[in-house]
This record gives structure tokens, sequence and C-alpha cells, in this order.
């Protein structure tokens, strides 16, 4: 039957035949599923680097090219590695009184 046609979990005939052969008690859950992430949402991951350019930094030129930039970046344009991204949180109003030091 081809797998068009079928609904629920693929598992092979091969892997129905040994579960056949083991006995009662050892018959825990065997299960293969086709496509299991792609079910459970998650998308496949694309390199930067196969894509082209106006779709990400390191995307675009001839063959296997280097990224071309100083530092790898993400598809937004920020710096990937090693450098904070994010804006520092100001807590002062917060705090009322200081620890008292050693």
């Amino acid at each position: 039957m081809p797998r068009s046609l079928r609904k629920g979990p693929y598992t092979s005939e091969k892997l129905l035949k040994k579960i056949e052969g083991l006995k009662s008690d050892a018959k825990n859950v065997i299960k293969t599923w086709c496509r299991t992430m792609r079910y459970k949402g998650i998308r496949p991951t694309v390199r930067g680097t196969a894509m082209n350019a106006v779709d990400h930094p390191h995307g675009g030129g001839e063959g296997k090219t280097p990224i071309g930039l100083k530092y790898p970046k993400t598809p937004w344009g920020k710096i990937a590695r090693g450098v904070k991204t994010r804006r520092r949180e100001w807590t002062d109003k917060f705090i009322i009184q200081r620890r008292k030091k050693k």
C-alpha cells in the first residue's frame, strides 16, 4: 500500500515482523513515525549561505563563497556570535536600598 493512502504512523513491514517475533512482555512501545519533526511543526533548517542575498546576509555569490562580512550575522542583520545584542535593562528604579558591602 502506498504511503499516500495510509494514515497515522508509518511502520515498515520489517519492523512489524520483528514486533510479531517478540514475546508479549517484551513488546514495549516500538514505533517509527515518518517525518516526525514536520508533524511536530518544526520546519527544516536552511543554512544562510544556501540562501539568496535578498534573504540572508550570508547568501548569494558564485559557488561556495565565504560570508564576506567582518562578523557572522543573523537573517535580520544583528551580529550572531560573541556580542550582546539586547539593550540593558536599568533596574535602579526598583531598588529601594542597596546591600551593605562587607
